[in-house]
């Protein structure tokens, strides 16, 4: 079976990435992300979708073969100015639509708690910045609280726009949901404490393969937000 998870940033996409590549499936993660993907650039079409039958591939809804990623808040700013952002949406719904053809399976994610999105968005956003001037540590899939997203640090990612990318993405993995008439799983049901409600969803699915340890591996107890305070050592 091929699978397709489209989503938007923090909702989810990687870990269920991983939970169906448990399964003996092949992996792709973010096979168009040129921003990390600097020298094993994938090619479209992707090959490994003829050739192999059990394959699993994430990307984030704004990412497409053409779209450019940006490594400076600058050329972010540039690109996405009002002018051009009704063009660079249909680019990407285009795209996402013809390429989801090629699937068996397309699963959408999004978060349905804005506020707590934003927050794990953010908390992506600075874990990048420290992976870009460390490069030898990759902080992004690290444990993390509520008080390290300071008001200083929201309003200094809102001025340099990324809480209008942030939007974007919500906006587009919405309309992706219309044009395709399929539904969004949230993040909080498929996360969730209600173990139940989640192995439905899985099991709704119909996945070719366990949806009862796909359903573990998604237990709300393996997430990255820790509850209460950051411990002093």
């Amino acid at each position: 079976m091929k699978i397709q998870i489209v989503g938007a940033p923090r909702s989810g996409t990687t870990s269920l990435l991983d939970g169906i590549c448990e399964q003996n499936y092949k992996r792709i993660g973010e096979p168009f992300n040129y921003s990390i993907r600097i020298r094993d650039r994938i090619s479209y079409p992707i090959p490994d979708l003829e050739t192999d039958e059990n394959i699993c591939v994430k990307c984030i809804t704004s990412q497409t073969p053409t779209y450019k990623q940006f490594d400076s808040d600058d050329q972010f700013r540039m690109e996405y100015g009002i002018e051009l952002s009704e063009g660079i949406k249909d680019r990407v719904i285009m795209f996402q639509k013809e390429f989801c053809k090629k699937f068996d399976k397309v699963i959408l994610l999004d978060r349905a708690n804005d506020t707590e999105h934003w927050k794990s968005y953010q908390n992506l956003i600075q874990k990048l910045e420290i992976k870009k001037q460390f490069p030898g540590n990759n902080p992004v899939f690290s444990n993390w609280y509520d008080e390290e997203i300071t008001q200083e640090l929201t309003d200094k990612l809102v001025k340099l726009g990324w809480r209008r990318r942030f939007d974007m993405e919500k906006d587009w993995i919405a309309e992706l949901s219309n044009e395709l008439n399929i539904p969004i799983t949230h993040y909080e049901d498929l996360y969730g404490e209600d173990r139940i409600h989640s192995f439905e969803i899985i099991n709704n699915w119909e996945l070719d393969l366990d949806p009862f340890k796909l359903n573990e591996y998604l237990h709300p107890k393996y997430k990255l937000k820790q509850p209460g305070k950051k411990p002093i050592i």
